[in-house]
């Protein structure tokens, strides 16, 4: 596998992952595993969506994906290893859910500037249902995740609110860091919005002022 994403030129494209969301108890055996994987093809890249905080800071992970953590611990540690240069993102912890407030999607790509987070994975794309008739998934909620909606019978894909905040906030993570590049105090927007890692500021009116001021000073720099 190494040597053909190799010949294929996607080597620094593609990551791997030994299991998803590994328990505590299941984390020294998949351990053991990464060690075998990187010894064999130490090239392939391995990651990990964090659901137990002792995983974090391992090695052979080369990105850790992390959900929405309470508490400050947990994401004072992803920040300071994203300031160390590893890779961090965050991923979608039942966050983005159809009938939950808009802004913890529209807030996004502000969370992950805060925390110096590098990208966003999102494992749920295409609802395979109706959701008409059904949207909701025991135990994880209305749209488990899903953003948009395959219309089979006319063969495309219907939009969503939900899809469209998520490439706005795309946008916004752009225009932060072209800020914070210009020399402007782009954490400090982000902190107006951020009360922590999993407390967005869900007031679309407080969301729009805020916004306002990070276009209003990346124009003026």
């Amino acid at each position: 596998m190494q040597e053909h994403l190799r010949a294929k030129g996607w080597l620094d494209s593609v990551y791997f992952k030994v299991l998803d969301e590994i328990p505590g108890d299941t984390l020294p055996a998949a351990l053991r595993l990464r060690t075998h994987i990187k010894a064999c093809a130490p090239e392939v890249r391995l990651d990990e969506t964090v659901v137990d905080a002792n995983m974090l800071g391992q090695e052979h992970v080369d990105l850790f994906c992390v959900g929405d953590w309470p508490g400050s611990s947990v994401s004072a540690q992803m920040a300071e290893m994203a300031a160390r240069g590893q890779e961090v993102w965050t991923y979608n912890n039942y966050r983005n859910m159809v009938d939950l407030p808009a802004g913890h999607t529209r807030l996004m790509g502000w969370v992950s500037h805060l925390f110096g987070l590098g990208g966003y994975m999102h494992w749920a794309w295409a609802w395979n249902r109706d959701p008409w008739q059904d949207a909701y998934t025991d135990p994880f909620g209305a749209g488990e995740g899903f953003l948009v909606t395959l219309d089979r019978q006319r063969k495309r894909v219907l939009d969503s609110i939900r899809w469209e905040l998520f490439r706005q906030t795309s946008q916004d993570f752009e225009m932060l860091r072209m800020l914070e590049q210009a020399g402007g105090d782009s954490k400090g927007l982000c902190k107006q919005l951020v009360r922590s890692f999993a407390d967005p500021e869900t007031d679309p009116e407080r969301f729009r002022q805020v916004r306002h001021q990070l276009i209003t000073q990346l124009d003026g720099l």
